[in-house]
C-alpha cells in the first residue's frame, strides 16, 4: 500500500515472478501518472457494477496503459477501480493476453463483460506463447487476492492445503452432491469455498411464497439474466448458480425462507449434520 492506506494505490507482486500489478480507484487514477510501471505496455481490468447490481468489467491492453485508461474516464462510467498488469522485464504481448483473458473471463461467467465476444488471439512463437500462458495464473491469483474472482471458474472443488493432515486433507464435505426436493422443485448442489453451488438442470418452485424480500428480488434477477428459465409450472436453472450460502440457495429453490443446513441432504444426512461431523474430525486431528 503505497501511502499506507487500503484506499490508495496498491502494488502487488509474486516472489520470483515477473508480473507486477497496480490497483487504484477511479478517483485517484491521476496518482498513477507518477509511476513508471503505469507507463509500460500491459493489460488492465476496469471493475464496477451494472445498474441492476451485477458485477461488470472491461479488459483492455495498451502500449502505455496509463494513457489508455485515462481515456476511459470519458468513455466509460460504470467502473470505479482499475487493476493494471505489466511485466518487470517488459517482456509482454498485451494483445495476446487481452484476448486470452477475455476468453477466460467469459467462460468463468462471473462478470458481465463490456468487451465483445470472439476476439481473435494473435499468433505468437511457441516460446512467447508459453511465456504469456505462464502469466495468466499469476494474474488470476493476484486478482483473486484483490477481491476480483473474474477469472475463477464457478464450479471448483476445494483443494486441500499441502500442510493439511490426513483427516483435514479429505474433508467429508468436499465433492459431495446434496439434494433438496419438494412437490414443486428438485435441486442438486454442493459446497464451495465461496458458499453453495446450485447445479444447472436443477428445478425451483414457480411461485415465491411469503418470506425474505431479498430472496424474491434475487429470483427475479436470476430470471432476467437467464440463470432461471420458466418451464411449465416450475423454474429450471439454465446454468450453475453460486449462492452466498446454503440457506440462500435453498430459499431461491423453494420460493420462500428455508434453512440450508436442514434442507440440503446427502444420503439421508443433512448438510448441517455433515458440517458438524467435519468439525469434529478436524478437532480430533489436533487433539
Amino acid at each position: 500500500m503505497a501511502d499506507g492506506s487500503a484506499l490508495g494505490i496498491r502494488q502487488c507482486e509474486i516472489l520470483n515472478r515477473t508480473i507486477h500489478a497496480l490497483s487504484v480507484s477511479r478517483l485517484r487514477l491521476a496518482e498513477l501518472k507518477d509511476w513508471e510501471e503505469a507507463k509500460r505496455a500491459g493489460v488492465y481490468f476496469l471493475f464496477g457494477k451494472s445498474e441492476d447490481g451485477s458485477l461488470k468489467a472491461y479488459v483492455g491492453e495498451a502500449q502505455r496503459v496509463i494513457d489508455r485508461i485515462s481515456t476511459h474516464l470519458r468513455e466509460k462510467d460504470f467502473w470505479n477501480e482499475v487493476v493494471i498488469f505489466v511485466n518487470k522485464d517488459e517482456n509482454m504481448h498485451p494483445k495476446y493476453l487481452e484476448a486470452r483473458l477475455i476468453d477466460v473471463a467469459d467462460r468463468a461467467g462471473r462478470y458481465v463483460l463490456e468487451n465483445g465476444k470472439g476476439q481473435e488471439v494473435p499468433v505468437l512463437s511457441r516460446a512467447d506463447k508459453a511465456a504469456m500462458e505462464e502469466i495468466i495464473p499469476d494474474i488470476r491469483l493476484i486478482l483473486g487476492v484483490l477481491g476480483h474472482l473474474i477469472l475463477e471458474p464457478i464450479d471448483v472443488l476445494p483443494v486441500a492445503s499441502p500442510n493439511a493432515t490426513k483427516s483435514t486433507a479429505e474433508p467429508i464435505l468436499a465433492g459431495r452432491e446434496f439434494r433438496f426436493t419438494g412437490p414443486a422443485f428438485d435441486a442438486k448442489g454442493r459446497i464451495t469455498d465461496e458458499g453453495f453451488l446450485v447445479m444447472a438442470g436443477s428445478t425451483a418452485a414457480r411461485e415465491f411464497k411469503a418470506g425474505n424480500a431479498g430472496y424474491e428480488r434475487l429470483r427475479e434477477k436470476l430470471i432476467q439474466n437467464g440463470t432461471l428459465k420458466v418451464e411449465a409450472d416450475r423454474l429450471v436453472f439454465a446454468r450453475d448458480f453460486p449462492a452466498d450460502s446454503s440457506s440462500q440457495a435453498a430459499s431461491v429453490v423453494a420460493g420462500g425462507n428455508r434453512s440450508g443446513p436442514g434442507s440440503w441432504k446427502n444420503e439421508g444426512r443433512t448438510l448441517g449434520d455433515l458440517e458438524a461431523a467435519s468439525v469434529a474430525i478436524s478437532n480430533d486431528s489436533v487433539s
